[in-house]
């Protein structure tokens, strides 16, 4: 199904996110210049997953209203009809804050420290590691897919919707 074929793309997209932000700390951890070639192509690397990330959870969520729609229409005999607020899903609070969650990055060219007075100690924290703890972040979209394959193997999991009168 096409929801099916954008959780593994959201799920790919994080994992090469996530990675992309670690290899970059790696490299600086490693005392490579923040300004290299292979740093900027990392953080522009991850830049380019972050602009997919956000076209994926747009499709993903407006594949949701279309199934939720059909879900209205087959339970509680609504009429069936597509266009009728069909940027409706906008308007969801979930999907902003996944927004929010996905979308900060370094982008390329761009570096700074924080100063920190601790204890009469002065610690330095580069972007790129404050980048690293928040860009984990995006681990969160594995959860559909492994919500998909642990669901698999149910018989029909329409049926079972049905009956329980549970989302699946």
């Amino acid at each position: 199904s096409r929801r099916g074929v954008n959780i593994y793309c959201l799920s790919g997209l994080a994992l090469v996110g996530i990675a992309s932000i670690i290899a970059q700390l790696e490299l600086i951890v490693h005392d490579a210049d923040v300004h290299a070639l292979e740093v900027e192509a990392w953080k522009g690397l991850n830049t380019v997953v972050s602009v997919f990330l956000v076209a994926f959870l747009l499709r993903d969520y407006y594949l949701q209203d279309l199934v939720g729609r059909i879900d209205d229409h087959i339970r509680r005999n609504r009429p069936l009809d597509f266009n009728k607020g069909k940027w409706e899903f906008l308007f969801e609070v979930a999907l902003w804050v996944e927004i929010v969650v996905c979308v900060p990055h370094l982008p390329p060219s761009c570096t700074f420290t924080i100063k920190v007075s601790n204890f009469g100690n002065f610690l330095l924290y580069r972007a790129e590691q404050m980048g690293v703890c928040y860009g984990m972040l995006r681990i969160y979209l594995l959860w559909r897919l492994v919500k998909r394959w642990a669901l698999a193997d149910l018989p029909s999991k329409s049926a079972v919707s049905l009956i329980t009168n549970v989302r699946l």
